[in-house]
């Protein structure tokens, strides 16, 4: 249609919205989520190729990649970290992850 020339012009409906680019406050992590949607979140915005955020017990965590999630599990500290691997506690479950603490 549009190379027919046939194609018409439609306004965009009053209460329409422009969303800017993600900035890195978008790929923050809350620790109020599920293990399952933060797990979700992270594998469907991989692609951007952004690390992901998120504070815990004040540090900052920078979590590159999620590996794998559990709903069932529950973690004694809402972060746990050893040899690049971080356990990040949600509410409710786990998110096993690549990431490392961010520097002060």
């Amino acid at each position: 249609a549009l190379a027919a020339g046939l194609s018409t012009r439609t306004p965009q409906p009053p209460g329409g919205s422009y969303q800017s680019w993600p900035s890195d406050a978008d790929f923050s992590l809350d620790l109020a989520w599920s293990a399952r949607r933060a797990y979700n979140f992270m594998r469907a915005t991989a692609e951007w190729g952004r690390p992901y955020w998120l504070t815990a017990q004040g540090q900052s965590w920078r979590v590159a990649r999620a590996l794998g999630w559990d709903g069932g599990a529950t973690l004694s500290a809402p972060v746990v970290y050893q040899d690049g691997i971080l356990r990040i506690r949600f509410n409710p479950g786990s998110v096993s992850a690549i990431g490392t603490a961010s520097a002060p």
